[in-house]
Formats: C-alpha cells, sequence, structure tokens
C-alpha cells in the first residue's frame, strides 16, 4: 500500500511529536529519579572466598564492596527477633565504634522482613552501625548464610579472613580484627 504525499508527512509528523513527547517525559524526572533508575539492583554473593555486595540501608543509603575495598569489614548477618544476634550486635557495635579510626567498616544486614522492628531495636539501645535490611531471597540462593548470627571478616580487597556462625567473645573478634588492622597489641600500628 502505497501512501500519499500527505498521509506520508502526517505520519512523519505523528512519529516526530511521539518521540519529542517521549524525550520531554525523559528529561521531566528529577535527577533524583534518574539517579535511582542507574543504580543496579541490591545483590550479595560469595564466590571464591570473595564477597561482593551492594545493598541499601534503612537510611536509604547504599554500602558496596567496592566502596570498601580497601578496608577491613565486618559483615553481620542477624535478625531482631533473634535472641543471640542481640547479643552479638552489641559486642559488634561497640568494637566498631572502638576500630572505626582505625579503618574498620561494619555493615549489619538484618534478616526481619519489616523496618520497624529494626529501627526500634537500633533506636532503643543507642546503636551506631548502618542497618541493611535485604530481602530473604536475596540470601537464599547464596548458601553460604546457613543460619543466623553469622559474621564475616573481611580484609582489604574483599577477601574473607575468617567466618563465625553463633556468638562469640570478644577477645577472639578483638584479636582477629587488631591482626586485619594492623595494629600491634600495645596499641599502635
Amino acid at each position: 500500500m502505497r501512501l500519499g504525499f500527505s498521509k506520508r508527512i502526517l505520519l512523519g509528523s505523528l512519529i516526530l511529536t511521539t518521540a519529542v513527547a517521549i524525550i520531554g517525559v525523559q528529561k521531566a524526572r528529577s535527577p533524583a529519579e534518574r539517579e535511582l533508575e542507574a543504580r543496579p539492583s541490591p545483590r550479595f554473593s560469595i564466590e571464591q572466598g570473595r564477597i561482593e555486595y551492594y545493598l541499601s540501608s534503612s537510611q536509604g543509603e547504599w554500602h558496596s564492596s567496592q566502596d570498601s575495598q580497601d578496608k577491613v569489614v565486618m559483615l553481620y548477618f542477624w535478625a531482631t527477633w533473634c535472641r543471640p544476634c542481640q547479643k552479638m550486635i552489641l559486642l559488634l557495635n561497640s568494637l566498631w565504634l572502638q576500630y572505626r579510626e582505625s579503618g574498620l567498616t561494619f555493615v549489619a544486614i538484618s534478616l526481619d522482613t519489616e523496618s520497624q522492628p529494626l529501627q526500634d531495636f537500633i533506636e532503643s539501645n543507642h546503636l551506631e552501625f548502618p542497618g541493611v535490611m535485604v530481602p530473604p531471597e536475596l540470601l537464599t540462593s547464596n548458601p553460604s548464610i546457613k543460619g543466623i548470627p553469622t559474621l564475616y571478616l573481611v580484609s582489604p580487597k574483599n577477601v574473607i579472613f575468617r567466618k563465625y556462625q553463633g556468638v562469640r567473645n570478644r577477645e577472639q573478634l578483638e584479636d582477629d580484627l587488631r591482626k586485619l588492622l594492623g595494629i600491634e597489641e600495645g596499641g599502635g600500628k
């Protein structure tokens, strides 16, 4: 079927108008909306002794293994309904406050399904760590997490130094942190 000259002009105008409208809608979105669309989805993986993650905190901050690859990281999996986890999170928060100036990063990954219990726990215990929630399917696809509490100490370059399952004592954790941070027993580097 051949279109006449006026129909071709009309069809071309319609296509051009549609394209301009689509571009206008793209530009009308705020910079924050465009930034949100450009972000990758949350992810977490453990492969060949390395940890990779990109997770959002309950405060909307993003935590990435790329951003902390030159630091020592405590990556802790827990839930507010888990009594042993509660005991351990208080200890880890204390260690983080003590060693954060030495290059320690702390990311606590909650398996809670609602954000309010997490926020309430953080506030009622005056904790300062970044609380991250993840959808359960993000972890079920990773067989390394078999239960909580689980803590990974991660050396620079995202290499797993040690994995702890269950509650640990301060001395054991502090010894490993000092080794990773290069802190001598006397307190200096």
